[in-house]
């Protein structure tokens, strides 16, 4: 009599259903259900690499998980489709893989993939937030001033930021009829929104009038290029030279992964045997 190869599937359901939808499967009689033993895992694994207790196992579990996830993400060769990555890996294990995983030390490759991905995500938010400068001070390249220049008037009041062009016009007009003392400077840009930056000094009373017009002409003050030091184009550039520095950082990480590609099916067996 022929025995229909047999594939591993992973079932999802709400743990109140557990016993009502395990009794309906085994009534097909069509799936062995098989629990991991202690005496299992020390046959798969060997004694040293034992779990005691499940907690632990399923710990460690979602910790291979999460080094094969990691691997797949960098793995140049084919990946599993949506449907072969939802029912599991079905690997057909052979007793020589089982040996090289009970060989190698997946707990310390584990925590140095840890760290590799604490690295790349590091590198990858410096970089979104340097693309944000970038695109924040791209707006400002016609202010030829530099931010540290503006910051040390320290008797007047500076004012960077952005004015529709709708209102434009009609703010301009009110601030022209503003009594400033010392000097103002406008510097509008042709574009969908005019970006100004204004340096006066004035009292309060007359502080307030020009707080009023701001408010009317639905002013977006820019405060972030206040942590700057040179002018938004010399900005842009020194940010550009530290972008290119954490890509080369990145690529030298992702060149490194691949080293650990070797670990790669040897974590899969673990995994397939473990879930």
């Amino acid at each position: 009599m022929a025995i229909t190869p047999m594939q591993k599937i992973n079932i999802i359901g709400m743990n109140s259903s557990k016993k009502t939808i395990l009794k309906e499967i085994q009534k097909m009689g069509l799936v062995e259900i098989t629990q991991i033993h202690p005496n299992l895992l020390k046959h798969i694994l060997g004694e040293d690499k034992y779990f005691e207790g499940k907690e632990e196992l399923d710990f460690d579990i979602a910790e291979i998980r999460f080094a094969i996830d990691f691997l797949n993400t960098h793995f140049t060769g084919k990946k599993p489709g949506l449907l072969e990555s939802f029912i599991g890996n079905k690997l057909k294990t052979t007793k020589k893989e089982i040996e090289i995983a009970k060989r190698f030390d997946y707990k310390k490759i584990i925590s140095e993939l840890k760290h590799l991905d604490i690295q790349i995500t590091n590198i990858e938010n410096n970089l979104e937030k340097i693309n944000t400068s970038m695109d924040q001070l791209k707006d400002f390249s016609s202010l030829t001033v530099s931010i540290s220049e503006l910051k040390s008037l320290k008797n007047y009041n500076v004012v960077i930021g952005t004015i529709s062009q709708s209102n434009w016009n009609a703010f301009y007009k009110k601030m022209r009829n503003i009594k400033l003392a010392a000097f103002q400077s406008f510097s509008p840009i042709e574009e969908k929104d005019k970006k100004i930056y204004l340096i006066y000094k004035v009292d309060e009373e007359t502080q307030k009038k020009v707080n009023t017009v701001l408010s009317e002409a639905n002013f977006v003050p820019a405060d972030f290029l206040l942590s700057y030091s040179d002018t938004p184009k010399q900005e842009s550039a020194r940010l550009t030279e530290k972008k290119k520095q954490l890509i080369q950082e990145k690529n030298h990480l992702i060149k490194k992964i691949q080293d650990y590609m070797q670990y790669r099916m040897p974590l899969m067996c673990i995994f397939d045997k473990l879930s």
